[in-house]
């Protein structure tokens, strides 16, 4: 019994530190968006209250299935395998368990073979970061012809990917890439987080300027998936890259994304448009 209280009060305080962030996140986003003309946030009390509830719990669920991701990504892969592979990239502060629940539900739909990535480092140089992330994929997906691979990231995550596949020769590698709530031109919110990563997110930063060249960031082939609700990217449509496929969400907070078997299904229908023909995949019929 006294497991049980114990487990329910840290359950609870999890919850508590989860809402006071996102009510941080609420309001700092609720100046920036004035600022940024952003018409966008979500319009009523009712909702905002659900949606960062929502938000809440999703961030909850990502702290408590943190210690289950810490280990590595996986395995290399064997040269028999077949020759289609979705790589998922995790966000600022995250590891690879933050994509459990969206591995889980695109394997329902026939896309079995999936990769869980974590990075080197969240706090550091996300050039860094991403030379990390090059040799893991080079180290564990060398057979593979080009244009074989799907990344699909969140968060910070889209920003090393986005790294790897313009700087670092990705783009022979990389079929497409699927950002999930990626400050692809910069976020308010990193004034909060520390480490070079969350200097080089903010606006205006170097890194950003250098990746959005329209001369590099052409070499970047996918889809921004950003939300209306999203109270980490600020501006909002800092999610939106200019010259991409955007697909717009409401009323789903930046972790939520995570979670949602609408997201998830949409993802597949990407992955089914650039991969299926060739492969030979489908989506099957159910619920996500």
């Amino acid at each position: 019994m006294l497991a049980v209280v114990l487990l329910a009060a840290f359950v609870g305080l999890i919850f508590i530190s989860c809402f006071s962030l996102s009510l941080i996140f609420y309001f700092r986003a609720r100046r920036y968006a004035t600022e940024h003309d952003n018409t966008d946030d979500v319009s009523t009390p009712v909702r905002t209250l659900v949606s960062l509830v929502v938000e809440t719990c999703s961030t909850s669920l990502l702290v408590l299935l943190y210690p289950f991701g810490i280990l590595g990504g996986g395995k290399a892969v064997k040269g028999e395998d077949r020759s289609h592979w979705i790589i998922m990239v995790h966000g600022y502060g995250h590891n690879r368990s933050a994509f459990y629940v969206l591995r889980r539900r695109l394997k329902k739909m026939g896309f079995e073979n999936s990769w869980l990535m974590n990075l080197s480092s969240s706090f550091g140089p996300l050039e860094e970061t991403a030379k990390d992330l090059a040799g893991e994929i080079s180290r564990a997906f060398s057979y593979l012809p080009e244009n074989s691979l799907t990344l699909i990231a969140h968060s910070m995550g889209g920003l090393v990917c986005r790294y790897y596949i313009q700087e670092l020769g990705g783009h022979h590698k990389v079929a497409q890439l699927i950002t999930l709530a990626t400050p692809h031109r910069g976020t308010r919110q990193a004034e909060l987080g520390f480490g070079e990563s969350t200097r080089q997110m903010l606006p205006g930063s170097t890194f950003l300027k250098k990746l959005n060249d329209p001369a590099k960031s052409g070499l970047t082939r996918g889809t921004c998936i950003w939300s209306a609700s999203d109270n980490v990217v600020i501006p909002r449509m800092s999610a939106a890259l200019p010259g991409q496929e955007v697909y717009l969400l409401r009323y789903l907070g930046h972790n939520a994304m995570l979670f949602s078997g609408k997201v998830a299904k949409r993802i597949g229908e990407l992955i089914l448009r650039r991969e299926g023909p060739e492969t030979g995949l489908r989506l099957k019929e159910g619920k996500y």
